[in-house]
């Protein structure tokens, strides 16, 4: 039929002809259009399933330490009713339980929960990685970027996924696992400020040797703002300017004294710049410890991975760091700046 020349049935043969690859392409994307469309609604059934295990799992520990206040009070034991309470407030602000855990209950709840939500994190990890696939095979490279720069904010080794962080200040100041120093530390209606040489640190010291995500916002209002610090050591003063000694941390300056951000090492003589922070406003510490390797990180303006971010790794903390034992590495923070919010997060051996 085609052959023939100047014909009705030639021209309706050759508008076949052209409309065939038409039709298969005006369906591809639509085909496309509906594999992204599924992969989101995977990915969307995967976080609810996240969300559902870990709520699941904080109200069996909730439960458990609930149980545990109940035997201290009836035992008339008020020390260890406050102990529990301390524990159940951590555990309820999604900080978990860090540090050493006396109560074995307690102890076996808390290690059930962190394995728990550690398989939850690896199935998300998993359906984060097949919704990505999917979306660039699909064309959509836009929903596989921004499923990706979700998965750069999610850690899935962490005991914890992100979540709220304890709100400094106020009538609890800081966490149970922290502790404050009796003179130089003020709150205000934007968090804890305090004076030089007076440093908020963990209670615990033996950190040189404990896995951890250690998190710190805060933030440069004030032209009166000096250099804030953040790190793991002893947390006490004693240089010329009250700075932290024998300890690895952070020296951020702020804005108006060009921002710069150093890395010192021992003490005030021995540093290393690492960037700068060019604007106040607030930004967030992250200190990641595995095995004998430590991670600064500075989120510059709290949104999340950009390419104004600062890093700086250290492959060996011990031998980078001979001066730190396991006794005298807390986590610490101070001085310069006000100190919003933090969060300690336990990451399992």
């Amino acid at each position: 039929m085609c052959r023939r020349r100047n014909t009705p049935s030639r021209w309706i043969c050759v508008l076949l002809i052209l409309a065939i690859p038409v039709v298969a392409e005006d369906a591809q994307p639509a085909k496309d259009a509906a594999s992204v469309t599924a992969a989101e609604v995977k990915l969307n059934q995967a976080k609810a399933d996240h969300a559902k295990v870990v709520a699941d799992q904080q109200k069996r520990l909730l439960t458990v330490i609930d149980q545990r206040i109940k035997v201290a009070q009836k035992a008339g034991n008020l020390k260890l009713v406050q102990t529990y309470q301390a524990m159940k407030e951590q555990a309820e602000s999604d900080d978990g339980l860090s540090g050493e855990i006396k109560d074995a209950i307690v102890r076996n709840a808390n290690k059930r929960y962190g394995q728990a939500v550690l398989s939850a994190n690896k199935r998300l990890l998993a359906a984060y990685k097949i919704a990505i696939r999917n979306a660039t095979k699909a064309g959509n490279i836009k929903v596989a970027e921004r499923f990706q720069s979700e998965l750069d904010n999610f850690d899935p080794n962490a005991t914890l996924p992100a979540g709220p962080m304890f709100r400094l200040g106020g009538r609890l100041r800081v966490p149970s696992y922290m502790e404050v120093p009796r003179r130089g530390v003020t709150s205000t209606p934007g968090g804890l400020r305090s004076d030089r040489g007076s440093y908020i640190r963990t209670k615990k010291s033996d950190h040189l040797k404990r896995n951890f995500v250690y998190e710190v916002l805060f933030t440069f209002e004030k032209e009166k703002n000096g250099i804030a610090f953040v790190g793991i050591g002893p947390a006490l003063g004693g240089s010329a300017y009250n700075e932290p000694t024998g300890s690895v941390h952070l020296r951020i300056h702020p804005p108006h004294h060009n921002g710069e951000v150093a890395l010192a090492r021992g003490s005030l003589s021995n540093q290393k710049g690492v960037g700068k922070i060019p604007n106040s406003g607030q930004h967030l510490v992250r200190m990641e410890k595995r095995g004998d390797t430590l991670r600064f990180m500075i989120d510059v303006n709290h949104d999340g991975r950009t390419d104004n971010d600062l890093e700086h790794t250290i492959e060996n903390l011990r031998e980078f760091a001979p001066f730190l034992n396991n006794s005298n590495s807390h986590l610490f923070f101070g001085a310069g700046a006000t100190f919003i919010k933090m969060r300690l997060i336990a990451i399992p051996d």
